[in-house]
């Protein structure tokens, strides 16, 4: 049980992850302002772990805050897709997230921090 449930975690907090990366590389494209953007999601229903670890520390120019790479989002989210897949489970969402991070670790290294991510190349 204690896999499993590690695995659903992983689940979560790297696919909000995912959701904050594309938000946020969006909005650096459209030159949106990333500090009105983050007061705006700590206070409604975006506010998550995830965007508090990546975003607070990105806008003081840290990017290392979100400590877990794009290789192990990769790894954990194909365990997971495996698991649910042998039960019959639908396994999109995590397909996609899985291969969002697989591109990400070819892209950028596997070891690259998902918060690394967001750094301006």
């Amino acid at each position: 049980a204690g896999h499993r449930a590690k695995l659903l975690n992983n689940l979560v907090a790297v696919g909000q992850c995912a959701l904050v990366l594309q938000a946020y590389q969006f909005a650096r494209e459209q030159g949106l302002d990333w500090q009105k953007l983050f007061d705006i999601m700590m206070a409604g229903a975006a506010r998550s772990g995830s965007l508090e670890r990546i975003i607070k520390p990105a806008l003081a120019g840290d990017f290392g805050g979100y400590v877990f790479s794009a290789s192990n989002a990769e790894k954990d989210l194909g365990y997971f897709h495996e698991l649910a897949a042998a039960h019959g489970q639908p396994v999109a969402v995590a397909a996609a997230l899985r291969d969002y991070f697989r591109d990400a670790a070819m892209q950028h290294g596997g070891e690259t921090l998902l918060s690394e991510l967001l750094k301006p190349q």
